[in-house]
């Protein structure tokens, strides 16, 4: 089903043996528009009042939105003790490899995961289409790469957004598959460019790149085109048909045909 990051944003976060920390935001590959890491913050003792933990989407078990909860097949004693993460520099795939092999996983880059992935069971189940390792992985990485393209929707939030013929907005949101936690949507407010407090929605797969420098997420559409596309209404969950309809609008094949 189709969630807003919002919506995940604050969510009380339960391992196996309680309740710990709750959701901060996520970082994903600005790529492909994979969801890598939830951030997850807990209250902490000594000098640190609060401590900040990275997970991958495999080490979520479920996510009720209404109740506000996302379960993790992880311990608490698992997560307090996961590698730090300095976030105050660019995260390489050193830091990346550290996660992965500390929780036992397969790094994204090395895997070969369906496009179904969907969260990971129990201990002892299995579910078609998700590959997990509990061993630990071979690959390690012993330096950082200059082509990373992981952000986070918090940081990103705060770009404009750039169109063939002039800016348009900036970005408020993103939609996100809570099933293959592929970043499917971004939602544009055009408050201060246009004479209307409408926000409209622009699929990931027509962004044409994005420039973490210059805070920008450029679309080869144009600002007419984009101007008179359907409204979105924000406050009524995303279905096939509005998507249908979206793409229909742009002439664009839609991701799931």
């Amino acid at each position: 089903m189709l969630r807003s990051i919002e919506d995940l944003k604050g969510c009380k976060v339960t391992c196996v043996d309680g309740h710990l920390g709750a959701v901060e935001h996520v970082y994903f590959d600005d790529e492909t528009w994979g969801i890598r890491f939830i951030v997850i913050v807990i209250e902490a003792t000594g000098w640190n009042n609060w401590q900040e933990i990275w997970v991958s989407p495999f080490s979520v078990r479920g996510i009720d939105f209404a109740a506000g909860v996302v379960t993790l097949n992880l311990t608490q004693r698992q997560m307090t003790g996961s590698p730090p993460i300095d976030t105050r520099k660019p995260v390489s795939r050193l830091q990346e490899s550290k996660l992965f092999d500390y929780y036992g996983c397969r790094p994204y880059w090395a895997a070969r995961v369906r496009s179904t992935f969907a969260s990971h069971p129990a201990s002892g189940d299995s579910t078609p289409g998700l590959e997990y390792l509990q061993l630990r992985p071979t690959l390690h990485v012993k330096g950082s790469r200059a082509d990373l393209h992981l952000l986070s929707a918090q940081q990103a939030g705060s770009f404009s957004v750039a169109t063939a013929d002039g800016t348009i907005g900036h970005v408020a949101d993103f939609v996100f598959d809570d099933e293959t936690w592929v970043v499917r949507y971004m939602t544009v407010n055009t408050r201060d460019w246009w004479n209307s407090a409408r926000e409209i929605l622009l699929s990931t797969e027509w962004i044409e790149s994005v420039d973490s420098a210059r805070a920008t997420v450029s679309t080869t559409l144009t600002r007419d085109a984009v101007e008179h596309s359907p409204a979105f209404v924000d406050a009524v969950p995303l279905n096939r048909m509005y998507e249908t309809q979206l793409h229909n609008f742009y002439g664009r094949e839609a991701y799931w045909s």
